[in-house]
């Protein structure tokens, strides 16, 4: 079966997920897991990751990473939407620094 370059975006964002997952969580997700358990549970039974309880996430960010999980490929997000909704978090976290000389017209 030969995708298309937007099925393989999109097949790509399942990954991006993970990676997401593992900067979030701090742990790597199916880390439990042997190869033959992944292609099983993941691969034939449609697993996702398990998202800990005692992490607090921003709720669309949240959102964001399980639509990353869709097994439809035309149903995740495009990797732009991941890269500008996670942006648009970090802007919330980390504002600009009073020493950012874009924020003090280079004063100091």
């Amino acid at each position: 079966m030969i995708l298309k370059a937007d099925d393989m975006m999109r097949a790509d964002v399942w990954s991006l997920g993970l990676v997401i997952y593992e900067v979030i969580f701090e742990q790597e997700p199916f880390e439990d897991l042997t190869q033959l358990q992944l292609q099983t549970q993941v691969g034939k039974q449609k697993m996702t990751p398990e998202i800990p309880d005692d992490v607090n996430v921003n709720s669309d960010a949240m959102d964001m990473l399980q639509r990353t999980w869709k097994f439809g490929a035309s149903d995740r997000p495009s990797v732009a939407e991941v890269c500008d909704l996670f942006e648009r978090v970090n802007t919330l976290f980390n504002p600009a620094s009073p020493l950012d000389s874009s924020s003090t017209n280079g004063a100091y």
